[in-house]
């Protein structure tokens, strides 16, 4: 049986005072169902970051580059990121959709990335930048329909205490995931009894990030959501 087919990976190269306006890109790739990488979201406390940085680029399939003025006229590591994007870009086959500069305002684009097209997103060019994405992920046979395709139906929720079952291990997963869960909301600041309330994308992106945090697929953390809000 075939393995199944993984979200298009995609690092966000940015300068770390750009942080606000990747992180607004980064949510809506997420929500479109690319596995994006963001230092502030993707690395975990205790982690080396000046060692997975360069293995997420490595591991990557598309490396955006984002552009301000910020990014391309101060030092930084965002210069080493972008040398090394552009060193595993030499390793890749002639025609490869691998490096994608995209401008976040008016700058001008560095002479080491200019002879990649880039795109404007601050000018209605997000469309552009998902085309190319998707031509990448068909190359790649990845898969970029993760969360469109999910329904957005409120799981019935029931108090798991109760619940008759013959497989104690399974009983003891649940038990054990709902802790894991409700850590991480407390870590990010998500007041459980409100995440309901929000909107579709917000309660989407929270379980998106949780998930990819604790190596579960996005139904066992949004059904575990539910149970956690009936605990």
């Amino acid at each position: 049986m075939s393995e199944p087919k993984r979200p298009l990976k995609v690092f966000l190269c940015h300068a770390s005072i750009d942080k606000p306006k990747v992180r607004d890109l980064y949510k809506r790739l997420i929500a479109d169902g690319v596995d994006a990488w963001l230092d502030a979201e993707s690395l975990i406390p205790g982690q080396k970051w000046q060692e997975e940085i360069p293995k997420a680029i490595h591991e990557s399939d598309v490396v955006i580059v984002c552009l301000t003025e910020n990014s391309i006229s101060k030092e930084g590591y965002v210069q080493k990121e972008i040398k090394y994007a552009l060193d595993v870009a030499g390793e890749k086959p002639e025609g490869t959709i691998f490096i994608i500069p995209a401008r976040l305002e008016e700058c001008r684009v560095p002479n080491r990335l200019s002879v990649y097209h880039w795109v404007d997103l601050f000018d209605e060019g997000y469309s552009k930048l998902m085309k190319a994405l998707k031509v990448r992920s068909a190359q790649l046979e990845r898969v970029m329909t993760t969360l469109l395709d999910l329904t957005f139906n409120k799981v019935e929720v029931f108090d798991f205490r109760n619940e008759k079952t013959s497989e104690n291990e399974a009983v003891l997963d649940r038990d054990y995931l709902l802790r894991k869960l409700a850590n991480e909301l407390e870590s990010d600041g998500e007041d459980v009894g409100s995440i309901w309330g929000k909107s579709e994308e917000a309660i989407r992106l929270i379980v998106v990030r949780i998930a990819k945090r604790l190596g579960r697929a996005f139904d066992e953390i949004w059904d575990a959501l539910a149970r956690l809000g009936n605990v």
